[in-house]
């Protein structure tokens, strides 16, 4: 018996059959387009519809501090206004002083037996007191200019935001009720807004004498510089000199007749 190899295990791969048979590579675009579906992208642009719509802009809110309504049955709260706004606007209505109209005849209220009505003399006893033709109803200016927003509290908003109009119940004794508003305490809530006036009033008054002083120092500056510059133009235009250098920038030593003798006057006034 004739004994087996290791060769005899492994045959050699026929590659002539691979050869002849070549690989197709070539495909048919028009068949496989019209035979296959192509999945959407996720990748496809958004609509208009589709896209997020952008964060609205916050336009900051202008006011007109000319024509603020005085009205204090119709003008809006001070805490209303942003915040950024309000010392603008207190500055405005101090500015403007009480609103404190005065009629001819004001409206009569209360029972017919004993009809009341707002007078203009109290004006002189209560420099604070404002009346309010829309409502027929008397208002505080400081607690206005002032106030926080209401507590809930009874009362807190007569003097404010709703107004007072019991007439009967003003030049009472001791329980006027101008009076009872402004307190007993120099802590009640009117008497704090007095000091918040008087500080802010204070304030604004040491701007304005600030600014003004400034001002006329400025304006005695600009005359001065003016004069000079007047009296080097008449000095060179007599000698006949020339105004202009040839080098006036920065870095020359000489800037010419007009500049040098404007620094000359500077140094000696």
């Amino acid at each position: 018996m004739k004994s087996k190899t290791i060769d005899s295990f492994f045959k050699k791969k026929n590659t002539q059959n691979l050869d002849a048979t070549p690989y197709n590579l070539e495909v048919n675009v028009e068949n496989s387009s019209s035979q296959t579906e192509v999945p959407p992208s996720s990748s496809t642009p958004l609509t208009s519809e589709a896209r997020p719509s952008k964060i609205p802009r916050i336009e900051p809110e202008e006011i007109d501090l000319l024509n603020l309504e005085h009205d204090p049955g119709l003008r809006k709260q001070i805490y209303d206004y942003p915040v950024n706004l309000r010392d603008e606007i207190q500055r405005a209505y101090i500015r403007d002083g009480p609103h404190q109209q005065s009629l001819v005849e004001y409206p009569t209220s209360g029972s017919e037996k004993n009809r009341r009505r707002f007078q203009a003399t109290w004006y002189k006893d209560f420099w604070w007191l404002e009346y309010s033709p829309s409502k027929d109803a008397a208002f505080c200016f400081l607690c206005f200019l002032f106030n926080n927003k209401p507590t809930g509290r009874l009362g807190s908003t007569a003097f404010t935001y709703d107004g007072f109009n019991n007439w009967k119940k003003v030049n009472a004794g001791q329980d006027c009720a101008f009076l009872n508003h402004m307190g007993r305490t120099p802590s009640s809530a009117h008497n704090n807004a007095v000091k918040d006036y008087s500080n802010l009033k204070n304030q604004t008054q040491n701007i304005i004498a600030s600014l003004d002083r400034q001002t006329k120092e400025q304006v005695a500056a600009n005359r001065l510089r003016l004069k000079a510059s007047i009296d080097v133009v008449r000095w060179l235009t007599f000698q006949g000199y020339a105004f202009r250098g040839h080098d006036e920038s920065s870095s020359s030593k000489n800037h010419g007749n007009f500049l040098e003798l404007l620094k000359l006057l500077e140094s000696v006034i």
